[in-house]
């Protein structure tokens, strides 16, 4: 009897010996996702079984990858360590008034670590998961600009729309196409609770991402206060984040920010098996792919359902070549001052500086020919001012000055050599002048003048003079810059004056009256 005992025993001490070997080698594998690569399919999963420094040669053979009912030789089986070309990660951060700022700072804080962590050449895309899917800044490897984009969301919506950002997180990577590194990975993080009216319902969700090419790993945040409702939230998305290839894991305001920070290692580690895909039927239809893992005493497997769209290869007509045009003249000229600036680094800012002040001369001589212009208007265009001609001023012909006449105004100079010539000069706004002829009446800015225009800026300091040459006064323009004018016309040389003529100096007008 007792030898029978220990023979019994021995039995069952190495069952569980070999048994428990056979689990440590393997003990499950799950399919994260299938990248279709034309010609080759690459199937990433996680296990928990393989090691590092496991032979990839016996490894080769001991998986075997079916699609419907065609067997697909593996050409490769390759761990994909942090080194690899990086993963494409879509982060869909709740932003609803569900979430208080405290949880919400943690979760901010737990994004920007876990981006800290991703290996090189990995991509981040954020979408804002509110009242819709808003995509916030698009796939881009410059971390400091997600992270700027992530630090200025808030919770403030009203909804959640959660389905529809799933959904979305699929389509982006759909959109960008190759240029993503291989690897996917699409992280939630949420309280759970879809309260959208934008009529995406489980199943339709479950169905469609069971289709997709990007897993979901999902963090839901049970609230201190959360309902049955939130629980029965939380296991859908447990559910649909398992049904896409990812995990789910749950947090509390005080674990949130590290759950967030380690997950990437729930999709950080993974392997890739490739299998030759040349003779796989491309045909849209939807067909189970099969991952088996053969060991010495164990069997396991996973599985997938994947599409298969025919490959595009029309080949596009490449547009001709532009005809050579030979450059230009300015383009010549371009090009050698270009060459010359490399040599010569001062030279573009001389070059500056001297374009600096020809502008300024230009602008000088630029405003000095348009108050040229405008002093030298064409006499249709002369109108003179309203003068009344049946007013008399002191001088005029007929004109008996009374007694009572204010003549604080009128200015004489000393005694005339001719008799009987005195002008009357009769200014819009001004006093009225009588001024005796001696040999000559100067008009002009300057005070010496013997009627000064101080406020006249358009009239030079000696602009013109009425001069008496033989019995007959003449308007002489003594070279001013902005020229003198008789009705209407500006004069090129000495003109004879008569009774009522009108003068413009700069911008004077005046009428002369001869005694």
């Amino acid at each position: 009897m007792q030898t029978f005992l220990k023979k019994l025993s021995l039995v069952l001490i190495s069952f569980l010996f070999f048994s428990g070997s056979a689990s440590a080698a393997v003990g499950s594998i799950q399919i994260s996702q299938v990248a279709d690569l034309n010609s080759e399919l690459a199937v990433f999963f996680r296990s928990e079984g393989l090691k590092k420094g496991t032979s990839l040669e016996s490894m080769s053979k001991q998986y075997e990858v079916t699609l419907g009912q065609q067997s697909l030789r593996v050409a490769s089986v390759a761990e994909q360590s942090s080194s690899d070309s990086g993963i494409a990660v879509v982060l869909a951060i709740d932003v609803s008034a569900s979430l208080n700022n405290q949880s919400f700072s943690k979760i901010k804080s737990g994004c920007i670590d876990l981006m800290s962590k991703l290996p090189k050449n990995s991509q981040v895309a954020v979408i804002a998961v509110g009242n819709e899917a808003r995509l916030v800044s698009k796939f881009t490897g410059d971390l400091k600009v997600v992270r700027s984009v992530i630090e200025g969301l808030t919770p403030s919506d009203q909804e959640t729309s959660l389905y529809e950002s799933i959904l979305a997180s699929q389509d982006i990577f759909n959109q960008v196409g190759p240029t993503l590194p291989l690897r996917h990975a699409v992280v939630v993080i949420t309280d759970g609770l879809d309260d959208s009216h934008r009529g995406y319902s489980k199943d339709e969700v479950l169905r469609k991402i069971a289709e997709g090419t990007s897993p979901v790993y999902s963090i839901g945040l049970l609230t201190p206060q959360g309902q049955s409702s939130q629980k029965d939230a939380l296991r859908v998305l447990a559910e649909l984040s398992r049904a896409s290839g990812g995990s789910f894991r749950q947090a509390t305001e005080a674990t949130v920010q590290d759950i967030i920070k380690d997950a990437d290692k729930s999709f950080g580690n993974a392997w890739m098996v490739k299998v030759d895909c040349k003779t796989c039927v491309r045909d849209g239809a939807l067909k189970r792919l099969q991952l088996l893992h053969r060991a010495e005493n164990s069997l396991i497997s996973d599985s997938r359902d994947v599409r298969l769209f025919p490959i595009l290869t029309t080949a596009v007509a490449s547009p001709p070549p532009p005809p050579v045009v030979a450059p230009t003249w300015y383009a010549k000229a371009w090009q050698w001052w270009q060459a010359l600036a490399l040599g010569y680094p001062w030279l573009p800012w001389a070059g500056g500086a001297a374009l600096a002040v020809v502008l300024i001369i230009s602008v000088y001589f630029g405003v000095r020919w348009f108050r040229a212009r405008r002093a030298n208007r064409p006499s249709e265009t002369f109108v003179p001012h309203a003068w009344d001609t049946s007013m008399q001023f002191p001088g005029a012909p007929g004109r008996v000055a009374s007694e009572n006449e204010d003549k604080t105004d009128q200015v004489t100079t000393n005694a005339a050599v001719f008799v009987g010539r005195h002008v009357t000069i009769a200014m819009a706004g001004h006093a009225k002048q009588v001024v005796a002829l001696n040999t000559q009446i100067k008009f002009g800015r300057a005070s010496s003048n013997d009627i000064a225009l101080p406020d006249d800026t358009e009239s030079s300091s000696h602009h013109a003079e009425i001069v008496d040459r033989q019995g007959i006064p003449v308007l002489v323009d003594l070279g001013s810059t902005n020229g003198t004018y008789l009705n209407g016309t500006k004069i090129r040389k000495p003109e004879p004056l008569h009774d009522g003529d009108v003068i413009v100096v700069g911008s004077t007008e005046m009428r002369v009256y001869f005694e």
